[in-house]
C-alpha cells in the first residue's frame, strides 16, 4: 500500500474498527509525525464516506465504549475507528493526510417539491419574461432563420433561448440555475398538467413561444422532455424488450428474415411493447406515438447515457451495427 505523506517526518499507525483486534481488518498506515486527531478524522471520514469517531483506548472500545479524543491531540500508535464495520475501502488507496488535499464534498441541496400554487407562480413569472419585447424579437429571428417550427434546428435554438430565461428565473423558486435545475422543474411541472388552470397557463406560454397547444391527454409531452425522462422511457422499453416471450419472438424473426425484411418485421413486434409503455409517458400508444417519441428524443441522442441505453436496446432487438442507419427511422429509439 502507498501513502502520500508530503514533506513530513513519518511514523506508523494501526487503524482498527471496533472488535477487529484479532482479525485481518486492522490496517497499518504511514502518517506525518505530528498528525492531529482532527486532521485524521477529517480525511478518514472523506475516504470512508461516513460519520466516524476516533478513539485511542482499545480496552474501552472492546467494551463498546468509544472515548473520543480531542481534535488537537496527536494521533496515537493505535486508533479505533467507530462508525464503519470495515476499513477495506482504504486498501490500496493513496492516502493523503492534509485536509486541504482531501476536501469534503458539499451535498447538493435538495430540489423543492412544487405545490400547485408554486407551479402556477413559476408559469406566471416565465410568461412575463417570454412576453418581453426583446425576447419576442429573438423568437421572430429564429422563425425567420428556420421557418419550419418542427425542424430540429428551430427547436434547438428556441430551447437555448428559453433556457436562458429559465436559468434566470428558477433560483427564485429554489431550483439551481443550471440545466439540472431546469430539468428538475420540468419533471415536477408535468405532474400538474392535467390541472385545468395549469394546462391553460401552459397553453398561453406555448402560444407565446410559438409552440403547439397542450391537449388534455398530454399528447405533446416532448415540450417537457428531459434527459431523466428520456432514460425512464428507454429503461421501460428495455425492460419490455427483455421479456422472455419477446426475446423468443426476436429469435424466430432472425431465423425467418434478414436485412430490411427483418427490420420491417421487428418494427411490428416492437410496437407490441411500445403501445404498452408510451401511454404511461403521455405519448399515443401507436406508431404515431413512436414517431412523436423519436422526435422528442432527438436533442438527447448525443448524450452518453442515452446512447448507452440505445445500444442496450439495439442488442435486445438484434440490431447489428451496420443496420443502425436503416434502424433509426423505424421508431425503436
Amino acid at each position: 500500500m502507498t501513502q502520500g505523506i508530503g514533506p513530513y517526518q513519518i511514523r506508523r499507525v494501526t487503524l482498527r474498527t471496533v472488535g477487529s483486534r484479532e482479525n485481518s481488518d486492522a490496517l497499518e498506515v504511514l502518517v506525518p509525525e505530528n498528525l492531529s486527531v482532527a486532521d485524521m478524522k477529517h480525511c478518514l471520514a472523506v475516504y470512508l464516506g461516513a460519520e466516524i469517531a476516533l478513539s485511542g483506548n482499545e480496552k474501552l472500545a472492546e467494551k463498546g465504549v468509544i472515548m473520543a479524543m480531542k481534535g488537537e491531540e496527536v494521533v496515537p500508535a493505535v486508533v479505533i475507528v467507530s462508525g464503519v464495520s470495515s476499513l477495506q475501502t482504504l486498501q490500496n488507496k493513496t492516502l493523503q493526510w492534509d485536509p486541504a488535499l482531501v476536501p469534503l464534498e458539499k451535498p447538493s441541496p435538495a430540489s423543492p417539491t412544487l405545490t400547485k400554487e408554486q407551479a402556477r407562480a413559476i408559469q406566471v413569472r416565465l410568461f412575463e419574461r417570454y412576453q418581453d419585447l426583446n425576447f419576442q424579437n429573438a423568437i421572430t429571428a429564429i422563425k425567420n432563420k428556420h421557418p419550419d417550427t418542427e425542424s430540429f434546428e428551430h427547436r434547438q435554438e428556441l430551447k437555448r433561448l428559453v433556457r436562458e430565461v429559465q436559468r434566470d428565473v428558477l433560483p427564485g423558486f429554489g431550483f439551481s440555475g443550471d440545466d439540472k435545475g431546469v430539468e428538475e422543474m420540468l419533471e415536477q411541472m408535468v405532474r400538474f398538467m392535467n390541472d385545468p388552470e395549469i394546462r391553460l397557463n401552459a397553453e398561453e406560454i406555448n402560444s407565446c413561444l410559438g409552440l403547439k397547444r397542450v391537449d388534455a391527454n398530454m399528447h405533446n409531452p416532448d415540450q417537457y422532455m428531459t434527459k431523466k425522462l428520456v432514460l425512464k422511457i428507454q429503461h421501460s422499453l428495455r425492460d419490455g424488450f427483455k421479456d422472455p416471450d419477446f426475446q423468443k419472438e426476436v429469435a424466430e424473426l432472425q431465423e425467418q428474415f434478414s436485412g430490411r425484411e427483418y427490420l420491417n418485421a421487428l418494427r411490428k413486434s416492437a410496437l407490441k411493447v411500445q403501445v404498452r409503455v408510451l401511454p404511461r409517458f403521455g405519448f399515443p400508444g401507436n406508431q404515431q406515438g413512436v414517431l412523436k417519441m423519436m422526435t422528442a428524443f432527438i436533442p438527447f441522442m448525443e448524450d452518453t447515457d442515452v446512447m448507452k441505453t440505445t445500444i442496450e436496446i439495439n442488442n435486445l432487438l438484434g440490431i447489428k451495427e451496420e443496420q443502425e442507419r436503416v434502424y433509426r427511422p423505424l421508431g425503436f429509439q
